[in-house]
């Protein structure tokens, strides 16, 4: 599949990797350390999404 795909293998190790850590629970603790390190205020993913539509609507990601 990842050779059928040409996937980066490094890629898919670390998607790989995300998923298990979810699975596992790792990753239920929400933290502020985003806005420690930028300053910013975190946006929701849903804000990010209509602030980044064009580039979801466009052709050039395949």
């Amino acid at each position: 599949m990842v050779k059928v795909r040409k996937l980066d293998k490094q890629y898919v190790n670390v998607t790989v990797m995300l998923y298990l850590m979810t699975r596992l629970g790792t990753a239920k603790k929400v933290t502020n350390d985003y806005e420690k390190l930028t300053g910013k205020k975190p946006r929701s993913f849903e804000i990010f999404v209509k602030d980044n539509t064009s580039v979801f609507q466009s052709d050039v990601v395949k």
